[in-house]
């Protein structure tokens, strides 16, 4: 039977609305598996409302209001007279699941005696440390620090590119900085249709496979060279230390340009002598997170090196260096492993942070960039919607990636 052209219209126009309610569906469950899991932190993060969220205009200056107006772990120590320390990061600095107590800034303030300002939220990565350096709001609220120290995640070089993590937790809209010459400009807010959470998930898969470790290198050395500027500036002197808890090839590739600027480098490994989320130093099998009993181990390590980092030589274990430059590079059946591992445990950012290996597929012709990238976000839904905590939702979308890219390993790893 032939349709007419109103029924096709009609049957057109009642698919579009169907996507489009399919769309925000989607789009809520990811928003609001952000604010569950959120939820579970004993200290919880400041949210807001998801029509508010999308809806919200932000201008630069907007943006500076929002970011030093987050909730921030109290300030240890704030009536000392000692010179305070900075401390930026992600939610491994603010203490995800932690009490006040068992926190890196409360013990690092515990061993310094010294107001420790922990400017570090989860979902953030280097452009939310440039941006408060920047800023002039952190000289009025802050007088000179003796250290700040960075703590440096391996999704950290993602997140320097495009962030949307900070949008679901913490209410900010993206924002990033873009090369120009060899400095850092701000980038103006994204467009609008990257508010939804969705869209933002979407782009930051697809966007990941199109940049090289080589961009991901010079950007990522980029933000603490111009970090460093910007400490120089109006704290002249003042030592800039960036902790790797763990790494990969973007910050181990600007090591030697980092050290020839004047920023001090240390490792998990140094002070741990482990490797980082061995079981017994994470919140859980399934949250790398680091626990109190790995804080108590690292503050006084770090304290004691920061205290003597003029007297030692400060340079990364050349073994450490060189595994890890060797892994990066080369060895891509222990990726492989590494990449089930984390997904295993559910530490899907730093899986995402190794699927790099879908790249090398492309280069070697076995599969396409649209089929990887495809594949990639179907995982990554199954792993945003799974509220129930268990693997049945998680291996569905898994076993739909492998049937597009069989390739890919990774997707390997069902029941």
């Amino acid at each position: 039977m032939k349709l007419s052209n109103k029924t096709k219209i009609i049957i057109i126009l009642s698919n579009f609305f169907l996507f489009i309610v399919l769309f925000f569906i989607l789009d809520i469950c990811i928003y609001y598996r952000y604010l569950y899991m959120s939820s579970q932190y004993k200290y919880p993060y400041k949210g807001i409302s998801y029509i508010k969220r999308i809806s919200k205009n932000f201008s630069k200056e907007k943006i500076e209001k929002e970011i030093f107006e987050q909730n921030f772990r109290p300030i240890e120590n704030k009536d000392s007279s000692n010179a305070p320390i900075i401390l930026f990061g992600c939610s491994f600095v603010e203490g995800h699941m932690l009490n006040e107590k068992e926190t890196m800034s409360y013990k690092l303030g515990q061993q310094a005696n010294a107001p420790i300002y922990n400017r570090a939220k989860g979902g953030w990565g280097p452009q939310h440390m440039l941006f408060q350096l920047r800023s002039p709001l952190l000289y009025k609220e802050i007088r000179k620090p003796s250290f700040i120290i960075y703590t440096f995640i391996e999704d950290h070089t993602t997140r320097g590119f495009i962030s949307s993590d900070s949008i679901l937790y913490g209410g900010l809209p993206t924002f990033t900085y873009k090369k120009e010459g060899n400095s850092l400009k701000y980038s103006e807010i994204e467009n609008y249709i990257f508010k939804f959470p969705l869209l933002c998930l979407i782009k930051k898969c697809i966007f990941y496979t199109k940049v090289s470790k080589e961009q991901k290198a010079e950007m990522t050395k980029l933000h603490f060279l111009e970090a460093k500027k910007a400490i120089e500036k109006h704290w002249k002197g003042v030592p800039f230390i960036i902790f790797l808890f763990d790494s990969n090839y973007a910050i181990l590739a600007s090591i030697d340009a980092l050290r020839d600027s004047g920023i001090h480098i240390i490792t998990y490994q140094e002070l741990m002598s482990a490797a980082p989320h061995k079981p017994e130093y994470t919140i859980s099998e399934y949250d790398v997170h680091p626990n109190a009993k790995a804080w108590d181990i690292i503050t006084p390590k770090l304290y004691y090196y920061i205290n003597n980092i003029n007297s030692q030589d400060i340079t990364i274990s050349q073994y450490i260096e060189k595994d890890l430059l060797d892994y990066f590079s080369k060895n891509e059946d222990e990726k492989i492993k590494n990449i089930k591992d984390l997904i295993t445990k559910r530490e899907f950012a730093s899986a995402f942070s190794l699927c790099a290996y879908d790249r090398e597929l492309i280069k070697q012709k076995k599969t396409t960039k649209y089929r990887a990238s495809l594949a990639y976000i179907i995982w990554c839904f199954g792993n945003f919607i799974d509220f129930t905590k268990t693997k049945s939702v998680q291996n569905f979308f898994t076993k739909i990636a492998k049937k597009i890219n069989p390739q890919n390993s990774m997707y390997n790893n069902t029941d």
